[in-house]
Protein backbone atom coordinates (compact mmCIF):
# COMPACT_ATOMS: atom_id res chain seq x y z
CA UNK A 1 0.00 0.00 0.00
CA UNK A 2 1.21 3.86 -0.88
CA UNK A 3 1.77 5.95 0.88
CA UNK A 4 -0.85 8.99 0.98
CA UNK A 5 -1.11 12.23 1.05
CA UNK A 6 -4.19 12.88 2.88
CA UNK A 7 -4.19 15.03 6.54
CA UNK A 8 -3.26 11.90 8.44
CA UNK A 9 0.04 11.79 7.00
CA UNK A 10 0.72 15.48 8.56
CA UNK A 11 -0.12 14.56 12.25
CA UNK A 12 2.28 13.30 14.77
CA UNK A 13 2.03 9.76 16.55
CA UNK A 14 0.11 10.57 19.43
CA UNK A 15 0.84 6.69 21.90
CA UNK A 16 0.87 5.42 19.20
CA UNK A 17 -2.83 5.76 18.10
CA UNK A 18 -4.43 5.19 14.94
CA UNK A 19 -4.86 8.33 12.56
CA UNK A 20 -8.49 9.82 13.39
CA UNK A 21 -7.99 9.09 17.36
CA UNK A 22 -8.55 11.44 19.82
CA UNK A 23 -5.87 14.10 19.37
CA UNK A 24 -4.58 17.50 20.73
CA UNK A 25 -3.62 20.45 19.54
CA UNK A 26 0.47 19.12 20.16
CA UNK A 27 -0.33 16.51 17.85
CA UNK A 28 -0.10 18.85 14.90
CA UNK A 29 3.05 19.84 12.94
CA UNK A 30 2.55 23.39 12.11
CA UNK A 31 2.36 24.15 8.16
CA UNK A 32 6.11 25.53 8.08
CA UNK A 33 8.07 23.22 9.69
CA UNK A 34 6.11 20.60 6.95
CA UNK A 35 7.48 23.12 4.29
CA UNK A 36 11.16 23.59 5.42
CA UNK A 37 11.23 20.09 5.39
CA UNK A 38 9.98 19.46 2.18
CA UNK A 39 12.33 22.01 1.10
CA UNK A 40 15.19 20.47 2.59
CA UNK A 41 14.45 16.92 0.96
CA UNK A 42 14.04 18.72 -2.37
CA UNK A 43 16.90 20.28 -1.97
CA UNK A 44 19.16 17.00 -1.89
CA UNK A 45 17.32 15.43 -4.68
CA UNK A 46 17.10 18.62 -7.27
CA UNK A 47 20.22 19.69 -7.95
CA UNK A 48 21.06 23.16 -8.51
CA UNK A 49 21.78 22.87 -12.39
CA UNK A 50 18.60 20.99 -12.81
CA UNK A 51 16.78 24.55 -13.98
CA UNK A 52 13.71 22.80 -15.71
CA UNK A 53 13.35 21.12 -11.62
CA UNK A 54 13.73 24.41 -10.42
CA UNK A 55 11.26 25.90 -12.70
CA UNK A 56 8.41 22.86 -12.27
CA UNK A 57 8.78 23.79 -8.41
CA UNK A 58 8.60 27.36 -8.92
CA UNK A 59 5.27 26.52 -10.63
CA UNK A 60 3.91 24.29 -8.24
CA UNK A 61 4.99 27.03 -4.97
CA UNK A 62 3.04 29.96 -7.08
CA UNK A 63 0.01 27.90 -7.49
CA UNK A 64 -0.25 26.69 -3.86
CA UNK A 65 -0.07 30.52 -3.16
CA UNK A 66 3.90 30.03 -1.43
CA UNK A 67 5.73 33.37 -3.65
CA UNK A 68 8.75 33.13 -1.66
CA UNK A 69 9.33 30.17 -2.39
CA UNK A 70 8.50 30.20 -5.82
CA UNK A 71 10.55 33.59 -6.36
CA UNK A 72 13.10 31.52 -5.43
CA UNK A 73 12.71 28.45 -7.60
CA UNK A 74 12.46 30.67 -10.57
CA UNK A 75 15.36 33.15 -9.74
CA UNK A 76 17.30 29.61 -9.75
CA UNK A 77 15.84 28.20 -12.83
CA UNK A 78 16.58 31.60 -14.41
CA UNK A 79 20.29 30.69 -14.70
CA UNK A 80 19.30 29.04 -17.86
CA UNK A 81 18.68 30.74 -20.88
CA UNK A 82 16.54 28.92 -21.91
CA UNK A 83 14.46 29.54 -19.36
CA UNK A 84 15.47 33.08 -18.31
CA UNK A 85 12.69 35.15 -20.27
CA UNK A 86 10.34 32.85 -18.58
CA UNK A 87 11.25 32.79 -15.21
CA UNK A 88 11.70 36.99 -15.50
CA UNK A 89 8.18 36.70 -16.22
CA UNK A 90 6.87 34.22 -13.66
CA UNK A 91 8.87 36.72 -11.28
CA UNK A 92 7.64 39.84 -12.42
CA UNK A 93 3.83 38.44 -11.62
CA UNK A 94 4.31 36.97 -8.13
CA UNK A 95 6.02 40.46 -7.36
CA UNK A 96 3.40 42.21 -8.65
CA UNK A 97 0.72 40.26 -6.75
CA UNK A 98 2.85 40.66 -3.49
CA UNK A 99 2.18 44.06 -4.23
CA UNK A 100 6.07 45.00 -4.67
CA UNK A 101 5.56 46.66 -8.49
CA UNK A 102 9.00 48.49 -7.88
CA UNK A 103 11.37 45.14 -7.67
CA UNK A 104 9.14 44.32 -10.96
CA UNK A 105 10.00 47.36 -12.68
CA UNK A 106 13.94 46.96 -11.94
CA UNK A 107 13.52 43.45 -12.69
CA UNK A 108 12.13 44.09 -16.11
CA UNK A 109 13.35 47.59 -17.22
CA UNK A 110 16.71 45.65 -18.31
CA UNK A 111 14.69 42.62 -20.32
CA UNK A 112 12.97 45.43 -22.95
CA UNK A 113 14.52 44.90 -26.21
CA UNK A 114 16.85 41.99 -25.63
CA UNK A 115 14.35 39.53 -26.97
CA UNK A 116 11.44 39.81 -29.80
CA UNK A 117 10.01 37.06 -28.50
CA UNK A 118 9.75 37.70 -24.64
CA UNK A 119 9.25 41.70 -25.07
CA UNK A 120 5.53 41.85 -25.68
CA UNK A 121 4.80 40.00 -21.82
CA UNK A 122 7.41 41.75 -20.84
CA UNK A 123 6.46 44.96 -21.45
CA UNK A 124 3.01 44.46 -20.61
CA UNK A 125 3.57 43.04 -16.71
CA UNK A 126 5.97 46.58 -17.03
CA UNK A 127 2.71 48.03 -17.78
CA UNK A 128 0.97 46.53 -14.62
CA UNK A 129 3.89 47.32 -12.53
CA UNK A 130 3.78 50.89 -13.56
CA UNK A 131 0.21 50.92 -13.15
CA UNK A 132 0.48 49.67 -9.81
CA UNK A 133 3.01 52.47 -8.75
CA UNK A 134 0.54 55.11 -10.03
CA UNK A 135 2.96 55.90 -12.83
CA UNK A 136 0.11 56.43 -15.76
CA UNK A 137 2.67 57.74 -18.53
CA UNK A 138 4.63 54.57 -18.07
CA UNK A 139 2.16 52.12 -17.73
CA UNK A 140 0.74 53.77 -20.87
CA UNK A 141 3.87 54.03 -22.45
CA UNK A 142 3.95 50.18 -22.05
CA UNK A 143 1.30 49.25 -23.13
CA UNK A 144 0.98 51.41 -26.19
CA UNK A 145 4.07 49.45 -26.86
CA UNK A 146 2.18 45.89 -26.49
CA UNK A 147 -1.11 47.22 -28.45
CA UNK A 148 1.58 47.92 -31.26
CA UNK A 149 2.32 44.56 -31.34
CA UNK A 150 -0.30 42.73 -30.43
CA UNK A 151 -3.24 44.18 -30.00
CA UNK A 152 -5.31 41.01 -28.98
CA UNK A 153 -2.77 40.68 -25.95
CA UNK A 154 -4.71 40.00 -22.44
CA UNK A 155 -6.54 43.16 -21.88
CA UNK A 156 -4.37 45.58 -23.15
CA UNK A 157 -7.35 47.59 -25.80
CA UNK A 158 -9.26 47.93 -22.66
CA UNK A 159 -5.92 49.47 -19.93
CA UNK A 160 -5.05 51.85 -22.95
CA UNK A 161 -8.76 53.08 -23.26
CA UNK A 162 -8.77 53.18 -19.77
CA UNK A 163 -5.43 55.54 -19.21
CA UNK A 164 -6.27 57.34 -22.16
CA UNK A 165 -9.23 59.23 -20.67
Amino acid sequence: EGAGLGPACFERSAGGGPPGAERSDEDFVPVGEILREFQNGVSKIIGKSDYQSHYDMGMSYKEMGLYEEALGEFGQAGASPELESSCDEMRASILIELGRPGECVRLLEGRIGRSETDSVGIRFLLGLAYEKMGDTEHALREYRAVGERDPNFRDVRERISQMSR
